[in-house]
């Protein structure tokens, strides 16, 4: 793994725990993207390590297909593209 990712990781996982408003803002904006995409992933295999989403609910427990990131965290991320180019 590339620093680059592993930045990206610890970034959006951070900005979950320690959420601010305009980190939530941006985080909707891209869960309303990511809910209707078609590699959103409700079987994700770490599903159980997905930190639990209580305020983007339709994200909740979502994976991406293609990235393998928890959007809980992905989404989060300030630094992170969406691998489709959606946002």
């Amino acid at each position: 793994m590339n620093l680059r990712i592993l930045k990206e990781i610890v970034s959006g996982h951070k900005n979950f725990i320690f959420p601010s408003k305009e980190i939530e803002e941006l985080a909707n904006v891209r869960a309303e993207i990511c809910a209707s995409c078609e590699h959103a992933d409700p079987n994700h295999p770490f599903k159980k390590f997905i930190p639990e989403e209580k305020r983007i609910e339709i994200i909740k427990g979502l994976g991406c297909k293609l990235c393998g990131c928890p959007l809980s965290a992905k989404t989060r991320s300030v630094m992170s593209t969406c691998p489709k180019d959606k946002w």
